[in-house]
């Protein structure tokens, strides 16, 4: 949440400038950030659904973030 508020102290403009159509690039980014690969079409598609239609984007993008970590794509079994 502090990186989020570094750019200009508030969390509405990020709120704001997450446009709907911008979601494909965000996921994205999630995704080659977090697995060091772009996301499948199916996973592109219902990540984007769920945050265009959440209440609260940012909240959105930061529970799909936390999905992401908490995937068993991190899951080692020796």
């Amino acid at each position: 949440p502090a990186q989020l508020n570094a750019v200009d102290g508030s969390r509405e403009r990020f709120d704001s400038e997450i446009r709907p159509a911008l979601m494909p690039q965000v996921v994205e980014q999630m995704f080659l950030r977090t697995f060091s690969r772009p996301p499948r079409p199916a996973e592109l598609q219902e990540a984007s659904r769920l945050i265009e239609k959440a209440a609260n984007r940012r909240h959105a993008i930061e529970d799909l973030l936390w999905a992401l970590l908490n995937s068993n794509e991190f899951l080692y079994v020796d």
